[in-house]
């Protein structure tokens, strides 16, 4: 029986190994993965230490949180009700309060999370509260409580990283995954604060400054955007400049940076018009706007991104910086929704 595994282990490692210089795929494979391997293993060993008693405290105060909103939530509806039951949710928001429903599924009203922003941004007071509800429950059954119960006797967390766990090759980890933690809420940024060096050494944090938007400048070879980097502009500050007609004299506003920043991103991962007027909160003629003014300042980011597309439906597949291949379902659907996702994922995985 070992023998017989042993010729078919052997057999497949013939064919992989072809199949891997077929694809110009050895070198990433021997000098790139291989060699991130024992990296790995180590950080998994070696594990992450957290302060248990700083998660206690901190369940505490979000069970506090959670129990202030649910009488919230009952006082505005008028009766006490399960709010984790979608059914009986939509039964109070949309037939015992008389809200405007959004969507319906097959099983009724929908009261999902983009439900609750649309109710939310129409001034409901109960959406609000339940968003933040939600929100509060996510990450205490998510991450506050599970944390210190699969810490082990050193107070060290094992998280387990996946090196081809995403379509993309990017990382990501699992029990627990530690890498989607939220990061742009207060809430987030206390768990982390759970995170501790040992005695004697400090946790350092980095990252690279507009990585995606640098990686784009450097395939697209736009002009503008080169120009930018080479000289350290700030990337943000220039493309508000352009979108609200400022002159290099005038001032750029927080807020004006801010949108600048929104469409420099959303332009890359192929939001639409629509979706970046949901999003900013503006009108779909101004997003539309937005956009083609973004093409105009770099031509070359627009020409890139059709031919992402272009070769990613003639081959069925796209390509990374490194020779990766993702395979793109859909890419030629007839269906425009799933043909918008495939785009998407096209453009996504190439930056």
């Amino acid at each position: 029986m070992m023998k017989n595994l042993n010729f078919y282990i052997k057999g497949l490692e013939v064919i992989l190994e072809d199949r891997l210089r077929t694809e110009d795929l050895h070198d990433i494979f021997e000098n790139l993965e291989n060699k991130l391997v024992p990296v790995l293993a180590s950080m998994e060993n070696f594990g992450i230490k957290i302060d248990i008693n700083y998660f206690e405290n901190y369940k505490k105060e979000l069970q506090e949180n959670i129990e202030k909103l649910e009488k919230d939530i009952y006082t505005l509806s008028g009766e006490t009700f399960n709010i984790g039951s979608p059914k009986q949710l939509g039964e109070i928001l949309f037939e015992k309060m008389g809200i405007e429903p959004v969507k319906k599924t097959k099983t009724g009203y929908s009261t999902d999370v983009e439900v609750l922003e649309v109710l939310a941004l129409r001034g409901i007071e109960i959406a609000e509260k339940l968003l933040e509800y939600r929100g509060f429950t996510k990450l205490l059954s998510t991450y506050v409580e599970p944390f210190p119960k699969l810490a082990d006797e050193n107070d060290r967390i094992h998280t387990t990283f996946n090196q081809n766990g995403t379509s993309t090759g990017r990382l990501s980890s699992a029990n627990p995954n530690i890498q989607n933690i939220p990061v742009r809420t207060d809430e987030g940024i206390k768990i982390r604060k759970g995170f501790i060096s040992q005695d004697g050494w400090s946790l350092i944090s980095f990252d690279y400054s507009q990585i995606e938007l640098r990686v784009l400048a450097e395939l697209s070879k736009d002009d503008n955007l080169l120009l930018a980097y080479k000289k350290d502009k700030d990337l943000h500050d220039l493309t508000a400049r352009k979108i609200f007609f400022k002159t290099d004299e005038e001032p750029v506003t927080r807020e004006e940076r801010s949108i600048a920043k929104v469409i420099n991103f959303s332009i890359l991962y192929g939001k639409t018009p629509f979706g970046l007027s949901k999003e900013l909160k503006i009108p779909v003629a101004d997003a539309s706007q937005y956009i083609k003014t973004y093409f105009e300042q770099y031509p070359k980011v627009k020409k890139f991104l059709e031919n992402i597309l272009e070769n990613a439906r003639k081959n069925g597949f796209v390509e990374t910086l490194y020779g990766t291949r993702r395979y793109i379902n859909n890419i030629n659907s007839s269906n425009k929704n799933l043909q918008a996702q495939a785009n998407r994922m096209a453009v996504n995985t190439v930056v």
